[in-house]
Formats: C-alpha cells, sequence, structure tokens
C-alpha cells in the first residue's frame, strides 16, 4: 500500500476517534485562528477586518495563548490577519507555535517575502486572473503574490475565494499558476454588512461548486471533498469546533462573523468555518471512507 494510502487511512481512524468524542458532547475546539493583526498593507474590496482596530499581544503573550490552546487539545493553527507579515515576529510565533506540536497554516496576501517562514503550509490568496484579482486587492499585488509564492520554502496552496467577480475565471486562473502552487483550497465570499454586495447565491455556488468538483480530475483541489459535494446546501454549522484569538487576545467562541455583525448561516460557505464543522459529520467520515475503498487505497 502506497504511503498516502497509510497516511490517508490514519488519517480517517483518528478522526473517527475524535467524532465519537464530538458526538458523546465533546465541545473542545481542534482549531484556531489567530488574528495576529488587524493591520494590512491592501484595502479589499470584500474583507472587513483591516479596519478594525485594536491593541495587539506581544510575542509573549501570544506564545502563552498558543500554549493554553494546546492544552486543550487544538491541534491546527491558522496565522492570519489582517496581513500577519505585519508583524516583526511573525517567524518566531510560526516556529514556536509549530514547537508545540502544531500544525501551522500561514494566511496571507502574498504581496511580502515569504522566504524566511517555514509553516507547515502557506495559504496565499488569488481572486482571479491578473486584472481581476488587481481590481480587488490592488495594483500589482497579482504580479507580487506570484513572484513571492514562487520563492516560498513548504507547501504552498492559493486560497480563491469566489464571488460575481471572478466566478467565469475558474480554471483560467488555475492555469498559469499550476507550477507555481501545491494546490488550490476554494472558498466562497460573505457579503459583510457594507461591503459591496459580491457574494453568490446558492444556486450559483452549488453549480460553481458542481464545476470545482469535476475540475479535481485534472487539478489539485484540495477542498475537502465532502464539504465540496455540499456546497450551497442548508446543513448543520459547528462553530464550536474553531474558536479565533482577536490581536489584544479576546477569544471569540464560535463564528467569527459575529464579531462584527450576527452571522448568517444559510448563506456562509467560508471553508474556514464550513470544512471544520464538516469533520464532526457522520455521513462525512463514511463518504470519504467509501472514496478511499473504491480507489482501492
Amino acid at each position: 500500500m502506497k504511503a498516502l494510502s497509510i497516511e490517508l487511512l490514519t488519517s480517517l481512524a483518528s478522526m473517527g476517534r475524535r467524532q465519537a468524542r464530538w458526538l458523546a458532547g465533546d465541545r473542545s475546539p481542534f482549531a484556531a485562528t489567530l488574528k495576529l493583526t488587524y493591520r494590512c498593507n491592501l484595502v479589499c474590496l470584500h474583507c472587513p477586518w483591516s479596519q478594525q482596530q485594536c491593541d495587539e499581544l506581544s510575542t509573549e503573550q501570544w506564545k502563552e495563548r498558543i500554549r493554553e490552546l494546546r492544552s486543550r487539545g487544538v491541534s491546527s493553527f491558522v496565522l492570519e490577519g489582517g496581513e500577519p507579515t505585519n508583524r516583526e515576529d511573525l517567524a518566531e510565533l510560526i516556529d514556536f507555535t509549530a514547537q508545540c506540536g502544531g500544525r501551522v497554516t500561514l494566511s496571507t496576501n502574498g504581496t511580502r517575502d515569504l522566504t524566511g517562514l517555514h509553516p507547515h503550509r502557506f495559504l496565499i490568496s488569488v481572486d482571479g486572473l491578473p486584472e481581476t484579482h488587481d481590481r480587488i486587492r490592488g495594483p500589482g499585488s497579482y504580479e507580487q503574490l506570484r513572484h513571492n509564492a514562487a520563492s516560498a520554502k513548504g507547501v504552498r496552496h492559493a486560497l480563491v475565494t469566489v464571488s460575481r467577480l471572478n466566478r467565469y475565471e475558474i480554471p483560467a486562473l488555475m492555469d498559469p499558476l499550476i507550477d507555481v502552487f501545491d494546490g488550490f483550497w476554494f472558498s466562497f465570499v460573505y457579503d459583510y454588512a457594507g461591503r459591496d454586495p459580491i457574494a453568490l447565491g446558492p444556486d450559483e455556488i452549488r453549480k460553481v461548486g458542481t464545476e470545482i468538483e469535476a475540475l479535481a480530475v485534472r487539478y489539485p483541489v484540495v477542498n475537502v471533498p465532502y464539504t465540496l459535494s455540499r456546497v450551497g446546501t442548508r446543513r448543520a454549522c459547528r462553530p464550536w469546533l474553531l474558536t479565533t484569538v482577536a490581536p489584544d487576545g479576546r477569544e471569540i467562541d464560535g463564528c467569527m462573523i459575529d464579531e462584527l455583525e450576527p452571522g448568517e448561516c444559510d448563506r456562509c460557505e467560508l471553508s474556514c468555518h464550513r470544512e471544520v464543522s464538516d469533520l464532526v459529520e457522520p455521513r462525512a467520515f463514511a463518504f470519504h471512507l467509501r472514496r478511499f475503498l473504491r480507489r482501492g487505497g
């Protein structure tokens, strides 16, 4: 049996044990989003976070929060912002989280040098073909991310946030980046109050989800297959699986949208919440096990 198959089977068994605990009433978080700062060097059309302001924890204070989260069973950490590369201690915090046993994803706009950073995974925002991306994020940002992503050391995934502005640029946006990224992870814009309404409706999201599923045969799509098969449909959201820590150290239990406004689950397809939420769904475990067995390991 191939090493990848053994790793996948081990992962399924581990997740099955964790699911049993959750279904028995355990509400400990599986993942944490650390918003290291709200500061950002870009002003993106769909993002409300750079408009927020608050104090920021020191390096040692962040380390204490990371230790505390690990003691509660958090194993997956996403370091983001704002733009996390605004923090001079970013490399230190990435390395410390990994040393504590956490798996680190760095979510970044990719407009700054990434060569001195060593997370388990880079998650770099790509919002369309060059003209569309720059319209959403700012002039020159596409070429900057392309250059910096190519030089980043580690697993590199493109985060494609689908909206009305780039919906018809899939898979065209993937082709010129196939040699830059190891995979493509898709999410969908959530329309926050006060932002331009560019989110797709449920019917359109389902269509795009089906298209992405088909593209996964030819392209390295890294979304959880069960979640991708269910986008745009009404289903349970389990926000307690993901906790968010704001720059000032406040912990936002549950949906991070609630930090800004009351979240509406029926129109949310933010993959950060949906994929984690689906981990506890027994049908998801069965879905992936069947896929594994059908493919003969």
